[in-house]
């Protein structure tokens, strides 16, 4: 093939994993900014819990109905729709003057986020097809890692250059420019010629499954606030009775030849299946153990944001690196690949949380190493492991398959930071050790605990779906 004619072919890719990835690296620079909310626009526990985990939830809230709309519609139209109101709630993030204008900029990011992503993932499933597939989303995962190391390193660069009580806010003026010329790029995208779906809009089946979401992941949301115990679990209670209502209405509606959110055929391959929780789980690790870390450097061992940014790179660079690579192996070594990433990625939790115990000269190289090896584990995990799940999902339904896979993420990420940063701050309210960096340490080290509870899931759900892909005889491939 031409230069030209490959070149032209892979330009939505590269719009849609660009934009897409400055948007999932919003969280992985959200940390630098807590302190200076906290500090200076007077933020209390709850502004911060929906900074936080409150613009997750309207992520993954947004995801099932944008997925939906851009099968039924347009891909396009819904990409650039989520592409402005990014941009909206960025400013409006930016200019906040109290914290309720914060959290109102933070929930509209997180829907636009997810409108967003579920386009992302359906272009990727319409563009490619077998081993170009994996290469795309290992090539998709390495720039997520590049941008997670690069954009809160140059953040926390900018964070220094101005008045303390405003630095915060450069968190989301970056995501301005990039967000603006998005906007003209999605021209390059290809028009809609028919809706990849058939039929109306499930209503029902969606309003289920938004209710199911919202119980399931709320009470992970209000723990920090509430604390361990309280009347915020019995939403989960609201979660399984709204999920068995989904999967029975889903069921009745493919047997009357009704409109569905989501073909339930797909949840019978147990690669699939089990696949997005590996997914979820691992994704409720990784966003705890960064955004504990941030915290850790700036809170316990008093560094400042460039140099928090520049250990935690570690990480995102190994991974990067490792991704390029692994959307390839996968396809001749399947579920080996995301198995060995977990694995290594459970070694390299242990060794970080016992780095903090090290002496102080000692201390950060002792972080450091482990995080490059374990950024490099993890990226055999997240390419890989999509490209598992998405090779059994025909075309009408990439749009929902795919805003499924992220929301498992986000509900998996949800609960992960939501549990860690309890177990973080209740360890610093006990306050048993003798001085503030040394019960930090130990915050820390409580926390990376439940990180390594949610791998060992993940890892456990990567096994069962090795075994799943083995007996299924005859598995769908796209």
């Amino acid at each position: 093939m031409p230069l030209r004619a490959r070149i032209t072919r892979h330009l939505p890719f590269v719009v849609v994993a660009s934009s897409a990835t400055l948007i999932t690296a919003d969280f992985a620079k959200i940390g630098l900014a807590v302190p200076g909310i906290e500090q200076y626009l007077g933020a209390d526990q709850v502004d911060v819990q929906i900074v936080l985990s409150g613009y997750l939830l309207a992520f993954a809230l947004s995801l099932a109905v944008a997925g939906r709309l851009g099968d039924l519609w347009s891909h396009k139209a819904m990409f650039v729709i989520g592409i402005a109101a990014s941009t909206a709630g960025s400013v409006l993030c930016a200019l906040a003057w109290s914290p309720l204008v914060l959290d109102i900029g933070r929930l509209v990011m997180g829907a636009a986020a997810g409108v967003v992503i579920a386009q992302t993932m359906s272009f990727i499933q319409l563009l490619y097809r077998g081993r170009a597939r994996g290469h795309a989303l290992g090539i998709y995962a390495a720039g997520i890692g590049i941008t997670n190391a690069i954009l809160p390193l140059a953040t926390g660069a900018l964070m220094t250059l101005g008045p303390p009580e405003s630095a915060w806010r450069w968190i989301f003026w970056i995501n301005v420019p990039p967000y603006a010329l998005a906007i003209p790029a999605t021209a390059l995208l290809p028009a809609r010629r028919r809706p990849t779906a058939r039929g109306g809009f499930d209503l029902v089946g969606l309003a289920l499954l938004g209710l199911a979401t919202l119980g399931l992941m709320l009470p992970f949301v209000l723990t920090s606030t509430f604390g361990p115990g309280g009347w915020h679990w019995l939403w989960l209670a609201l979660a399984a009775a709204a999920g068995a209502a989904f999967v029975r209405w889903e069921l009745r509606a493919t047997a009357r030849g009704l409109p569905v959110v989501l073909n339930m055929t797909l949840l019978r391959s147990p690669p699939f299946r089990h696949g997005i929780f590996v997914g979820g789980a691992y994704f409720g690790a990784f966003q705890a153990a960064l955004l504990m870390l941030l915290l850790y450097l700036q809170q316990g061992l008093h560094r400042t944001p460039v140099a928090a940014g520049l250990i935690v790179m570690a990480f995102t660079l190994g991974s990067a690196l490792s991704s390029l690579r692994s959307g390839r192996l996968v396809h001749t070594h399947g579920t080996r690949v995301v198995t060995i990433g977990l694995t290594g990625v459970l070694v390299c939790t242990g060794l970080v949380a016992a780095a903090t115990a090290l002496p102080d000269r000692y201390g950060i190289p002792g972080l450091v190493i482990p995080l490059l090896v374990m950024g490099v584990f993890s990226g055999l995990v997240i390419a890989p492991n999509l490209t598992l799940v998405l090779r059994h999902v025909p075309a009408p339904q990439s749009g929902v398959a795919g805003a499924l896979v992220q929301l498992m993420q986000r509900m998996g990420a949800t609960a992960g930071v939501a549990i860690a940063m309890s177990i973080y701050h209740l360890t610093l309210a006990a306050g048993a050790a003798t001085d503030g960096r040394t019960q930090h340490s130990l915050a820390f080290r409580n926390g990376m605990i439940s990180v390594g509870f949610f791998v060992v899931c993940a890892l456990v759900s990567s096994v069962l779906a090795g075994r799943g892909s083995r007996r299924e005889e005859n598995p769908v491939l796209y």
